[in-house]
């Protein structure tokens, strides 16, 4: 019999399209919002695609890596955070607990 893997082990490209939505939190989208995203010691104007009270789905801002350090500025919403993933020209952003 065939083990299954965690998600954490699993590609991007399956993450995508798994059967089940496993979020922690519901997000909001922010359709036509922007944001201000501080990484490698730059700050950014970056567009702000959804978030909710555990991370964010930004435009990536140039190179961005997995794991990087940012802090993330959106009206009342100041965050730090992470890069959790990388796809399709954007980021998830893993707000710090």
């Amino acid at each position: 019999m065939k083990r299954l893997s965690s998600l954490e082990s699993l590609g991007l490209w399956t993450r995508a399209h798994r059967w089940a939505e496993l979020r922690r939190f519901q997000r909001d989208e922010a359709d036509g919002v922007f944001a201000g995203l501080k990484i490698r010691g730059r700050n950014h104007i970056v567009r702000l695609y959804n978030w909710s009270p555990g991370g964010a789905c930004i435009d990536l801002p140039g190179s961005a890596k997995l794991g990087e350090r940012v802090h993330l500025v959106c009206g009342k919403l100041r965050r730090h955070g992470r890069v959790a993933w990388l796809a399709g020209g954007r980021a998830g952003i893993e707000f710090d607990a």
